[in-house]
């Protein structure tokens, strides 16, 4: 690699850091693809490092032991970026009205709010949503049916600190 790539790629990796730009994006720099890394504590660091979706069971908003463990890991996060804020969505199959799947939605969301800010994170960092059935595939198989019935945790602030 010449000297002037190298420049370019740090310089490009320095504005990345302070502009709190990132994701695991490639963008072309003297010709090549070069892989951006991403900015701890971002949203796309959020998104691409921690499992943010848990699932549940048919008709259920239960929080299971599995799901607890992904939760885990993302209150680890929210209490190292204690600025950050999220939204959490609840989303179901496709089977069922509209207005229970609605229903569902928004009582699958609260459980995992609850869950978070039982284990010490802020309420007012949390914002939830019920998608419903809206988000889901057009379904047919049960294996379909079982990545619908989750519950996905989206950071949509960044912490100052990436900015």
């Amino acid at each position: 690699m010449n000297m002037n790539l190298k420049k370019l790629l740090a310089f490009g990796l320095i504005a990345l850091t302070l502009t709190g730009c990132g994701g695991n994006k490639k963008e072309s720099v003297g010709g090549q693809d070069v892989e951006i890394a991403e900015v701890a504590g971002s949203a796309a660091y959020f998104r691409t490092n921690v499992n943010c979706v848990i699932y549940f069971e048919y008709d259920s908003d239960a929080v299971t032991p599995e799901a607890k463990i992904r939760l885990d890991e993302q209150i680890e996060f929210m209490k190292k970026y204690p600025e950050t804020k999220y939204t959490i969505e609840g989303n179901c199959d496709v089977r069922g009205t509209v207005e229970y799947n609605l229903a569902l939605g928004e009582r699958r969301a609260n459980a995992v709010c609850k869950y978070i800010v039982d284990q010490g994170i802020s309420s007012d960092r949390i914002l939830v949503k019920s998608n419903g059935k809206s988000c889901a595939s057009d379904g047919g198989s049960e294996e379909m049916y079982a990545k619908d019935r989750n519950a996905t945790t989206i950071c949509t602030v960044d912490s100052p600190e990436t900015n």
